[in-house]
């Protein structure tokens, strides 16, 4: 049936009908009304054709309904055109939808304006071919005036909206995505320089892309939600991206919570303006990075745990505005997922976060690896470290060494559990200082005793301490101070650098915390340990350098320079007594006979 050209001042209603002219090349036209004027709906529901309908540049002014409607027109080498509707204009929406809906061929959309929803919920489109060439729906350079609406569906094929315009939510959860090839380089998905006004919903515990999907250099304005969904797109080398983001812009968060990701993610300089959360991630590219974001800004928090990662972890040049947690984040050696096993390449993973910023804190409170795994956090900053050692660094008292680390140039401006301490005359300073001030400490202690002794009587009473007070009179001054800083785990921290290389920075800048925070007995032993690691020749490494630690802590350890200065003196003083009777013998003077 040819219509084109033709103006319908009503609508145009084939409903149930049946259209047939179907070639082997795809190259009949069932019903041609391109260029038409429809004043209404255009209506094919339940209908069933065979052969190509075209309504390339026609104008229709309320719906396009092809409810549970079948359309055939699919070739071998997948360039048949089941319908065409490029560059037409829509005033409605255009409905696919429906448990019934099928279409074999390709559905081309490329340029069309649609001023309503494009709603192709439950429908079914086929047209993948061996080589992955089949596009199954292409709106390329459409404007779509509310919602793209996928949901349910199942895809065969590539669907294509590059540089389309969505003015609402592209919604595709629960939807099945299938054009991968045994080389890993053909799209499922493809919305680049794509440009959504609202939500992008790829999520689901049914949603599953095999395939690449790529939003690269895409316009989001709210959340991209991946929340339970699998993304598969693995390759004979395993080098493969499964997910594609590059240089694209969320408006709000990224979630990719409970993920499952066979291939590489990829948000290469990705621009994310709330949280990118990965908490139940699965991310397993064993052969290849598991996340590869070099670039990439988090305007929120960046969860990285609970997750398991069966790859590398590519973040250098990472910017994050609220902070960065891998709180137990597990790499395993090995993997199951759907009766197939995954194994690392190697018994040695990485996480590069080299030249980032990680904001305001980062949180290292568990980390499960079971292999090798080097962390590399140079010329890095943060403001606060919030870690748990060694638990948050991979491991535990019996097994500390299964992480490297690179520190040099790390820096942070506290460590969480640190205590604010009021600065303080230093009376570690000299033994002689130390015995100068006894008096006065006496004093003190007897001022104090009266808050001593009710305290003890409170916590007898079981009473808090805090609820007995000293009267309004007393001029007992109380002050607390926080606990000494133990810098034994803190130096077990810093001998995770990689073997054979030293770095000083890393000791240094901990001894700035430190002091600032008001620790300085923790800071001389930072750099009473700095100095004993220091390259050396072999004389001064193996005789003069243990005698100025262990002697005098080179110069910063008044305690055993005291001890050491009082071994010598008493030393001299005994080897005097020994030598005096000697001396007397033989400076004695006997009378001439």
């Amino acid at each position: 049936m040819s219509l084109s050209g033709a103006k319908i001042g009503g609508d145009f209603n084939c409903a149930n009908g049946t259209f047939q002219n179907r070639t082997e090349a795809g190259e009949g036209i069932a019903l041609g009304a391109g260029n038409a004027e429809i004043g209404h709906d255009c209506v094919l529901e339940n209908a069933k054709v065979s052969g190509q309908v075209t309504l390339m540049s026609s104008k229709i002014g309320g719906d396009f309904n092809c409810i549970d409607s079948v359309f055939g027109n699919r070739t071998v080498n997948g360039d048949g055109t089941a319908l065409n509707f490029e560059r037409a204009e829509i005033d409605g929406i255009v409905f696919f939808r429906g448990a019934q809906s099928k279409v074999s061929g390709q559905v081309a959309l490329a340029g069309a304006k649609i001023r309503g929803d494009l709603d192709c919920a439950g429908a079914t489109f086929e047209n993948r071919t061996a080589a992955g060439d089949g596009v199954a729906l292409t709106a390329n350079n459409a404007e779509i005036g509310r919602d793209c609406i996928l949901q349910n569906s199942k895809i065969s094929g590539l669907v294509s909206l590059i540089s389309a315009k969505i003015r609402d939510n592209f919604n595709c959860t629960d939807a099945t995505f299938d054009n991968r090839t045994e080389r890993g380089e053909r799209d499922a998905l493809n919305v680049q320089r794509a440009e959504i006004g609202g939500a992008v919903l790829l999520r689901g515990p049914n949603f599953k892309a095999s395939g690449q999907v790529d939003l690269e250099g895409a316009r989001i304005g709210n959340d991209l939600d991946c929340e339970r969904a699998t993304f598969e797109n693995s390759s004979r080398d395993g080098k493969a991206n499964a997910f594609t983001a590059v240089h694209t812009e969320f408006g709000a968060a990224v979630l990719f919570r409970r993920i499952v990701s066979i291939g590489a993610v990829t948000l290469a300089g990705a621009k994310i303006g709330r949280d990118l959360d990965l908490r139940g991630a699965r991310l397993l590219s064993p052969y290849w990075y598991a996340i590869r974001a070099p670039g990439l800004r988090v305007g929120g928090y960046f969860y990285l745990g609970p997750s398991l990662v069966l790859g590398d972890l590519e973040l250098s040049y990472l910017e994050v505005v609220r902070g960065l947690d891998w709180t137990r984040l597990r790499l395993p050696p090995e993997c199951t997922h759907n009766s197939a096993s995954y194994q690392a390449r190697s018994a040695l993973s990485r996480l590069n976060l080299s030249h980032s910023n990680l904001g305001a804190e980062l949180r290292a409170e568990r980390l499960t690896s079971n292999v090798m795994f080097e962390i590399d956090l140079g010329s890095t900053r943060v403001a606060t470290l919030r870690d748990r050692w060694p638990a948050g660094w991979g491991g535990d008292q019996s097994d500390p060494n299964r992480v490297s680390l690179n520190l040099d140039g790390f820096a942070y401006d506290r460590i969480a559990h640190l205590g604010e301490q009021k600065a303080q005359l230093d009376l570690a300073a000299s033994a002689t200082a130390r015995v100068k001030q006894l008096p006065h400490r006496f004093v003190a202690l007897a001022r104090r005793a009266p808050l001593l002794l009710a305290g003890a009587y409170a916590r007898r009473r079981r009473v808090a301490p805090h609820s007995v007070a000293p009267s309004s009179n007393s001029s007992v001054r109380v002050r607390t101070t926080p606990p000494r800083f133990s810098v034994k785990a803190r130096l077990e921290w810093l001998n995770l650098q990689r073997e054979g290389e030293f770095f000083p920075q890393p000791y240094r800048h901990l001894g700035r915390v430190l002091r600032a925070h008001g620790h300085q007995g923790a800071a001389r032993e930072v750099e009473i340990k700095e100095r004993s690691l220091a390259p050396a020749g072999f004389f001064y490494r193996h005789v003069v350098r243990p005698l100025f630690r262990w002697g005098f802590g080179f110069g910063l350890s008044p305690g055993n320079a005291s001890i050491t200065l009082v071994a010598f003196i008493l030393a001299g003083w005994l080897g005097t007594l020994s030598w005096t009777p000697k001396m007397r013998q033989v400076a004695k003077v006997e009378p001439c006979p």
